[in-house]
């Protein structure tokens, strides 16, 4: 793409890169998206498509969702979930450690007060994020995993009515196909 003298990309250029695209597309044998566009670009645009990169979408069996981080858990977590009415679960999900122990403690204070059913699922060192006597005081109201958790089969039940992420990148495209 080319540019003006101050360095903004001139449309003219951006212009003569979609009429170039425009003419070898229809003669290219595929596309290959990082997105979840894939379904779109086969059933409405006909077109010979692959994805690269959540492959969520192909993950439509149970088996596949239990095996997706944190599965050795995931019989339990459907036990626990089956057993809740139809959206009432807050699902929190943190695979990344970007939270220091104190911002995941109020977390945990927060859902304890709140008294609201959930499955937290949240990654740091060590074991001190967690306060004492928490895991008696969400006895039945809530489940939590100090790591991965089976996040599309959670994401795929009925009981989950809310998701709370820091918006990484799989967690968006995990509940924008879910």
């Amino acid at each position: 793409m080319g540019t003006n003298d101050d360095g903004i990309p001139c449309l003219d250029s951006m212009f003569q890169a979609f009429k170039h695209n425009k003419q070898v597309d229809p003669k290219s044998y595929g596309v290959v998206f990082n997105s979840f566009y894939v379904e779109h670009c086969r059933n409405v645009v006909g077109r010979k498509s692959w994805n690269v990169g959540h492959g969520s979408t192909c993950n439509k069996m149970e088996s596949d969702k239990k095996a997706k981080g944190g599965g050795d858990r995931a019989d339990e977590v459907l036990k626990w979930l089956d057993g809740k009415n139809p959206r009432s679960i807050l699902f929190m999900y943190f695979s990344s450690g970007v939270f220091t122990t104190e911002q995941l403690r109020k977390m945990a204070l927060g859902l304890e007060a709140s008294g609201h059913p959930f499955i937290w699922a949240a990654r740091n060192v060590g074991e001190d994020w967690i306060p004492e006597e928490f895991a008696d005081s969400i006895e039945g109201r809530g489940l939590v995993f100090r790591g991965l958790a089976p996040q599309l089969l959670i994401l795929n039940h009925a009981a989950v009515g809310g998701f709370v992420t820091y918006c990484g990148r799989n967690s968006s495209m995990l509940i924008l196909i879910s």
